[in-house]
């Protein structure tokens, strides 16, 4: 859509004088070429139309210091006289000893119907580009590439537009567009003349008469609209700008209100309930730009045409029965300052920032629209979640804020307690505080957090989420998956790659195999290969080795090796590795279908295996939060947050891992992790349990070898949780406790699960026949597996493979058969 009123087209068929057949150089004769390639008739530049010459003769009209002077009537009125230009330069006539910024090749000349005359110069990197312009990817000051750029944002909704592409062959970036302004708006224009001044060329491609009030090229800021008919919000069928552009649409979720300040989603990955949907229109443009709009009503579509400049200029235009009103308006910068309550110093948090209908303000430096759908385009510190759009930031920044009402929500973990805030943004303001407080800290009683699973960050993006996150230690892991390249293979050196404030991020591998599981390595000098073992269908390599070898290398060297998201991505391999003692920690999610992984954990507990318990986004994308599946770690007294002293805690089982609840558990003053003795008989011991969280807990429960022993039940909302009981102990094996958040709160899918407490009763170890045949048919699928339809690297390899896995299954078969007669121990 481009307004015909205020544009008048000047067609160059009577001036155009090149290309000619007689070009002289091969440089030229590539331009031409492309030339005779250029679309033809109508076509637009940054909304303004243009008649471009057709056919395989003159397109254009080419300007030397040989050539005459150019002269086109006019005979009219123009503000402004839009040009489709470019300069020439071929390779032979490029001095890189003299910049050619500055130089004048041409001029055009306004020749008024009184006789009086106006000349611009046409200067080098002003108003046309150099031969530098398309190496630098600097435009000139004055001029603007002839292709209107696309939307940066993810989600946008645009007219697409008809533009000439750029002329290749020379050193310069193609077609320009450049608005030559009139000093004298009323007078009439009789002739404009073209003359060129230097021996590289000016070419004219395109002229049309602007006789809008405003510079066309000179945009409005971004702002986002509101469509209104009769004063009620209405569907829009569509939106159109002729001299600018849509950026995006956004749908708001609701205003914000005293309903939204205390909502119970503040914070929650649970989708926050939509109350009254709002569509907005991002758009920028000229001041002269139209925004068509249209609307049905009974059955009969209608366009409503606003004028941009003065819709933002008064906050509001109207149109019959419609309405187009600005939102945001005037917009300040601020530094913020984000202040922990407990220490009063700034600290980093995850923000969300919204306007009074709910509309989202990104913060400076932000996208608009975060891109949730490709993980490795995740690289601004953001994310997505609940309908929420969140940024990591500083603890101190700077943004631009709409003038008014501002909503803000500040998050930083598990220990902190959500807040959601309303604050006036007033014009002039240079400075805003916000404070966000403990509401408990666990860090003084010796734990530690961390996220033992992350993906696609940088480094010291990693440093930044966790401490906005309230975590102390950061497993960034390097990863291959099917066909695609390794991510941050690089990064893989065995030190640790941050360490400040506090915070911790290391780098290791996660090694991934479509039948024996996923298993991560961390705290070794570099990378275990193969970091996949896919099959050759999927793009991986032949194996050569298995995931218990590469364990047991990672273990000589003092590394950790955890199990990522366990029991999924394949599990024929978990057996061997916990059998053998190679596992440190399996990562679990107590909440993943109806408890399926944990259950899963709880038969190799009870065969006796001791294995403890972790926490791990596995975060890859920007719809999770690191953090949001996280590890606690208790160190011993007087112990610093270090990676070794994190390891060694992990080792020991001094864990749980959690969404949310945060838990203590002991029996017998025993922590977790270690082993209490007891008579063959069995006994009592004495439990102690806590769950407290900053959401409802719902339950807390102790489990002694699957089975709940204790519980204690909240079902309104409560504080913390307490069980304080003994508890009959008739045979070895395990203890431990988990929690959850209430059922009904959005809070929901929140749990915790503590690492066990080991009880022995005489020398006798725990044993389950179900669970040892189910960890038995395991390992027997896998060692078919590789004698079948694996595809090892060479007969060698396969055969060690097999024996790794036969030694395994014949000690559980072995393990099976002692039980079975009574010789278990």
């Amino acid at each position: 859509m481009s307004n015909a009123t205020t544009m008048q087209m000047i067609r160059l068929a009577k001036y155009a004088n090149w290309p000619h057949p007689d070009n002289r150089t091969a440089a030229y004769q590539s331009v031409a070429a492309a030339i005779r390639e250029y679309p033809a008739g109508r076509q637009q530049s940054w909304g303004i139309p243009f008649t471009l010459l057709a056919g395989s003769g003159h397109r254009m009209v080419l300007l030397q210091k040989e050539t005459p002077v150019v002269e086109i009537p006019v005979n009219a009125l123009a503000p402004y006289i839009c040009v489709l230009h470019s300069w020439l330069q071929s390779p032979e006539s490029i001095d890189v000893d003299t910049p050619p910024e500055g130089r004048t090749v041409g001029a055009y000349t306004l020749i008024y119907a009184d006789g009086t005359r106006f000349t611009q110069p046409i200067r080098a990197q002003f108003e046309v580009p150099t031969w530098a312009s398309a190496l630098t990817l600097l435009s000139p000051c004055l001029a603007f590439p002839a292709n209107f750029p696309p939307p940066t944002d993810s989600a946008v909704a645009r007219k697409k537009r008809n533009t000439p592409p750029s002329i290749g062959g020379l050193s310069n970036p193609g077609l320009f567009l450049y608005a030559l302004p009139n000093p004298h708006p009323t007078k009439e224009i009789q002739l404009l003349q073209f003359a060129g001044y230097d021996d590289a060329p000016l070419i004219v491609a395109g002229l049309t008469l602007y006789q809008g009030a405003h510079h066309p090229l000179r945009y409005l800021p971004r702002c986002l609209y509101q469509v209104k008919w009769r004063g009620q919000l209405k569907h829009v069928d569509a939106v159109e700008v002729d001299l600018g552009v849509l950026l995006r649409c956004e749908q708001t979720t609701g205003r914000c209100d005293l309903a939204w300040l205390q909502s119970p989603y503040a914070g929650l990955r649970t989708p926050e309930p939509v109350r009254g949907q709002e569509k907005l229109f991002e758009i920028t443009g000229a001041p002269d730009a139209t925004v068509a709009v249209t609307i049905t009503n009974h059955g009969k579509p209608a366009t409503y045409h606003f004028p941009l400049g003065e819709t933002y200029a008064q906050g509001i235009s109207r149109v019959g029965d419609a309405t187009l009103e600005a939102v945001g308006g005037q917009r300040q910068w601020v530094t913020v300052r984000v202040i922990d309550g407990s220490t009063g110093q700034p600290t980093p948090v995850r923000i969300h920032c919204s306007g009074a209908k709910g509309e989202s303000l990104p913060l400076h430096g932000h996208p608009a629209v975060v891109d949730t759908v490709e993980f490795h385009n995740c690289y601004a510190a953001d994310l997505v979640i609940g309908g929420r759009q969140y940024a990591y930031v500083p603890g101190e920044f700077t943004t631009d804020f709409p003038v008014g009402e501002v909503y803000i929500e500040l998050y930083k973990g598990f220990e902190y307690t959500t807040s959601r805030q309303k604050v006036i943004i007033a014009p002039g303001q240079q400075t805003l505080e916000l404070t966000i407080n403990r509401w408990i800290d666990l860090r003084e009683q010796g734990w530690i957090t961390g996220d033992t699973h992350v993906h696609v960050r940088s480094t010291e993006r990693c440093w930044l989420e966790g401490q906005a996150e309230g975590l102390n230690i950061v497993h960034l892991l390097a990863f291959q998956a099917s066909r695609r390249p390794a991510y941050q293979l690089e990064d893989v050196t065995g030190g640790i790659a941050v360490d400040k404030n506090d915070t911790i991020v290391c780098v290791g591998t996660e090694n991934l195999s479509d039948h024996f599981g996923h298993v991560h390595f961390i705290g070794i000098p570099g990378p275990v290969a193969p970091l996949n073992h896919f099959l050759p269908s999927a793009g991986g390599p032949p194996p050569f080795r298995t995931l218990t070898e590469c364990a047991f290398e990672v273990k000589r060297q003092g590394g950790l090796v955890i199990r990522a998201h366990f029991p999924y991505c394949g599990k024929a391999e978990d057996p061997l590795l916990i059998m053998y003692g190679l596992l440190d920690a399996l990562e679990i999610n107590t909440a993943w279908d109806d408890g399926y992984a944990m259950k899963e954990w709880y038969r190799y507990l009870n065969c006796g295996y001791h294995i403890a318990v972790a926490g791990g986004s596995d975060i890859c994308d920007a719809l999770r939060a690191i953090g949001d599946h996280r590890t606690y770690v208790q160190l011993a007294p007087g112990q610093a947050c270090t990676f070794a002293n994190w390891a060694a805690a992990l080792r020991a089982g001094r864990t749980y891992t959690t969404t949310g609840p945060l838990l203590t558990f002991s029996v017998d003053s025993h922590v977790l992790g270690e082993t209490i003795q007891l008579s063959p008989q069995g006994g009592m011991v004495e439990v102690v349990a806590t769950g407290a969280c900053q959401w409802p807990l719902g339950k807390l429960e102790v489990i002694y070898n699957g089975r709940v022993v204790a519980t204690a039940e909240a079902h309104e909302a409560s504080g913390p949780l307490r069980i304080h009981e003994s508890i009959s102990i008739p045979s070895s094996g395990w203890i431990a406790v988990r929690a959850y958040c209430r059922e009904g709160h959005p809070a929901e899918y929140m749990s915790a699960h503590s690492s066990p407490i080991y009880l022995a009763c005489g020398s006798a170890r725990a044993f389950d026949r179900p669970a040892a045949e189910h960890l038995l048919a395991l390992v027997q699928g896998g060692r078919e597996y590789l004698d079948t339809i694996a595809t090892p690297s060479d007969p060698a390899d396969k055969q060690r493979m097999l024996r790794v896995f036969l030694d395994a299954q014949r000690a559980l078969e072995r393990r099976i058969a002692e039980a079975a007669s009574g010789d278990l121990p």
